[in-house]
Parts: C-alpha cells; structure tokens; sequence
C-alpha cells in the first residue's frame, strides 16, 4: 500500500574533482515553522570556507575544529526558503590550503510518498522491542536522507486480543493490550540515536520509535504529522502481529500405531527456554486427524503416515488476519511408522567395554527400516535381561527403554532387548577399577639449585592398554611407560622475572 504526501526538500547532489563530500545526494524537508538540518562533510580534512550562490533558499553554517579552531571540513546545510517549487543553489567549498573547490547542487523538489522502514511486521514477546522508522521519496523515487527535527504523532489505534470467548452484549472479542511504544532511553537493548537525543530530552515523538509486545494478539499502528501545512497528509497505517517465541517439542518424531506420546511447549524469554502447559490460550491440532489424534498435550499414532501438529494461540487468527497479516505458528512433523529392528547402546560413552562401579545408561531403542529412530510411549514396553551380578539395576523407564545402573564386578554379561518379535544382543565388558600409584608426590624445590627428578607411575586395571599424558608438559613430562620427569628449572625462570 502506497500513501502520497506533499513536502518541500532540498536535494543536495554533491560533484567534486579533488575532494567528496560525506554524501552524494541529500534530502532535506521544508515546513513552515521548522528547519531539518543536516551536516556535509568532507571526507579529505583540511581547512574550508564556505559559501552558497543563493542564500535565500540555504543557509550554510561552518563547523570548527576541535582540534584546530580554525578550520572547517564540515557545515551545517539548513532551508530558508518556504516555496513550494523547484529551486537551485550551489554550495561551494574552497581549499584554503590547495584552491580546490568541491560544489554541491542544492535542489528544492517535493515529497511524493511517505512510508515506514522496519525489518518485520511480527514482534515477538520477551524479546528486544523493534525498531520502527518513517522515511519519504520524491517523485523520482529518491529516498531523502534526515527527519531529524520533524516531529510525528504515533498511535496505536486498534488492539485486537483474538480468544473464542465472546461478550454476550456485542459478540466482540475481549480486548487487551497488546503493544506499547518505548522510548530509546527506556530499553535496555538499545542507545539513544544522536539524532533523537533532543526530542527523547523534551519527551517528542520524531520519525523513530520502538515497539514492543506485551500479550500475543495484533494491532494497528498509525503514524501523522501535526502540522497545519501537512493537514491533508493521510494517516499512514502498519499492521503488527505479536507472537510468543514459541517451541514445540519434540519437532519430528516417529510413533508406532496405537502408542502415545506428550508433546511440551517451551517458552524462550530473556533468552532462557521455560516450559509451559497448555491452557486456555495455547492448544494443539492435527493436520490429518486419520492418521493421529489429540487430547491435550498428548498425540495418538492412529494409521501410518506423516502429519503435522500444530500450536495453536487463541489469540491469534487461525488463517490470514483481518489486517493482512498470517503468522507461521510451531509445528511439528509426527510419522506413524512400523518397528523394523532394535539398537542397543551403552551411554555415555556409547561403548559396551567399562570398569567396575561405573555408572551407565543401557539405551534400547526402536527403528524403522530406513533407520529412523521410534519413540516409544507409555503404550508399549521392551523387555530387557542381563546378569544382575554384573550389572545392578537403579532406575527404569516405565516402557523400560533406558535402564540406569552400575556395573558390580569385573566379567562380561550379555545384554538382550526385546519388543514384540525383535531381538538384539550386545556384550558388557567389565574390567577392573582403574588405579593410579602412586595418586600424590610431594616435590621438594631448591629455586638456587633446581634440579629435574623422575617418579615411576603405575597403572592397574582396565584392559592394560593406557595412554599417558601430562596436563601441564612444561613442568612435567611423561612417557608412554609411567615414567615422568620434573622440569623445576621452569619454575626458577618464572620467579626471576616475578
């Protein structure tokens, strides 16, 4: 949508041979009270005199040095002039110093639309508000460079909380809010834009504003000029959508038909995830409710396929919103599969060869026949068997796919997983404890006679295999028998310089 508004602007089109100006085209808007100034610059420092070949249409005022008050590589471009036609001035900036002499087209031309800048329409709750900025093209389509000091209206005009809960009187929707504006200086995310300084100083909203959500829902945003010159300027209007940064999880899982799994739904605020339940304002749906079905937070396999769930916010339109607007909601991909074979794993090293009293996770796990790994839930269970003297069972899983225990004695048992008409088998291996001699050595140092000493290091247990090594190599060494060396001459080095 294309809204045209009538303004006065200066179009600034620098050309220069030896020296260039900060920009090469500058836009600068006329009212009839106020004046948008805007500083031009030249990027090759040295000392300017400056002047204008019409100074009833601008006004060039020098900017000093800071370090060398007497030179200017910069001015102040502001319009004096008030009429609304096309006019041109040339500004001149003369090298003290060489000559040179860079010229800048000044043009008066008009406003033909005004629009607003943002990176996205969708805002989402606990995280940091959204930048929003107005800018404005001539009839050429050439974008103008500076607002700043141009004072806006802003307004949230319609907050729309969408819940299926009716008042009785209208039939309308129950009504929050669901958006408010902030200030630069109000967020903890962002600096005050030099250009805003003095408008967030005198509590004036200008051609910049921050937007943040509060509830989920949507809203209408417009944004005037209030001035009497710009009166027939119509109201430009943006459409916004609050969503909460929203997980659902899991986001692809296979199920077997007929078992159910329970989906959870996290929350990222302030950028930590937080688990919340399902309530009167989010819920879940299927796709395809042949192949699953729903009751509340939990999904039933019904047939096979694949299917999608999706939250849903009551909050939020279903399909495309009155405004225009279509917010993606969480989804995710439920496959209702066959199990075509069994995996065993030994966690967390997933390695079937440890010591005695180790603590472990024996995995069993269900896959299809392309390897995709099943989910199983409280409908089904696997049986599992192992020596028990060897390994001691702590906890289980109430479909008994994760065994938590300790392994006892040194040996090996087989472990076997069953489900249904699928077998699998793995081997433990279980070694003796692995012990260090000697585990402490005191050192005596002499920081005037530092000399190197050898410490014969023994281990026992495991499969024999060892692999040796020093965390600090500068003051210990040691080879692959046990054999360490000390290295206090390093020491002696360090408390010199020390």
């Amino acid at each position: 949508m294309k809204f045209f508004h009538i303004f006065t602007i200066f179009t600034l089109f620098c050309a220069t041979h030896s020296t260039k100006f900060n920009y090469p085209r500058v836009l600068l808007p006329v009212f009839d009270k106020i004046s948008v100034n805007f500083t031009v610059e030249i990027l090759d420092r040295g000392c300017f005199a400056w002047s204008t070949s019409r100074s009833e249409l601008v006004q060039i005022v020098p900017v000093w040095d800071e370090i060398n008050p007497d030179c200017s590589h910069s001015a102040i471009v502001t319009p004096v002039s008030r009429e609304k036609k096309r006019s041109t001035a040339v500004v001149l900036a003369e090298n003290l110093a060489t000559g040179d002499i860079a010229r800048c087209d000044v043009i008066l031309d008009v406003i033909d639309q005004l629009g607003v800048l943002t990176t996205t329409r969708e805002l989402y709750l606990e995280e940091a508000p959204e930048s929003f900025e107005l800018m404005a093209l001539d009839s050429q389509g050439n974008a103008f460079t500076s607002l700043e000091g141009v004072e806006f209206t802003w307004q949230i005009s319609s907050q729309h909380h969408h819940t299926a809960d009716k008042t009785a009187s209208t039939g309308k929707d129950n009504w929050r809010q669901v958006l408010r504006f902030l200030t630069f200086s109000e967020s903890n995310y962002h600096q005050v834009p030099k250009t805003m300084e003095r408008f967030e100083f005198l509590g004036l909203t200008g051609y910049m504003i921050l937007l943040e959500g509060i509830n989920t829902g949507s809203a209408k945003v417009k944004v005037s000029l209030p001035y009497k010159e710009y009166s027939h300027v119509p109201v430009i209007e943006v459409d916004i959508m609050i969503l909460a940064n929203i997980i659902l999880n899991p986001s692809d899982v296979h199920v077997l038909v007929g078992d159910t799994i329970e989906f959870k739904v996290f929350q990222l605020k302030r950028g930590k995830l937080e688990e919340i339940g399902l309530n009167s304002q989010y819920y879940l749906e299927a796709e395809d409710s042949k192949t699953i079905s729903i009751f509340d937070s939990m999904a039933k396999g019904i047939k096979l396929g694949r299917t999608t769930v999706i939250l849903r916010d009551r909050n939020i339109p279903l399909d495309t919103d009155e405004n225009g607007l279509q917010p993606s909601p969480p989804r995710a991909t439920v496959t209702v599969s066959d199990a075509a074979k069994i995996g065993l794993s030994l966690l967390p090293y997933n390695s079937w060869i440890t010591v005695e009293e180790e603590r472990h996770e024996i995995a069993i796990d269900l896959y299809t026949a392309d390897d995709q790994r099943i989910t199983l839930g409280i409908t089904y269970t696997v049986d599992s068997s192992f020596d028990l003297t060897y390994f001691q069972s702590l906890k289980k899983t109430t479909n008994g796919t994760r065994i938590y225990g300790e392994t006892l004695r040194k040996g090996s048992t087989p472990v076997v997983g069953t489900f249904q008409d699928l077998t699998a088998s793995a081997e433990m291996q279980i070694y003796p404890k692995l012990n260090l001699t000697p585990l402490f050595v005191l050192v005596p140092y002499d920081p005037n006679s530092p000399r190197r000493q050898k410490i014969d290091f023994v281990a026992t247990g495991g499969d024999g295999n060892f692999v040796w090594s020093s965390i600090n190599s500068n003051l210990v060494t040691v080879n692959q028998n046990g054999g360490a060396e000390t290295r206090l001459d390093q020491l002696k080095g360090k408390s010199k310089n020390s």
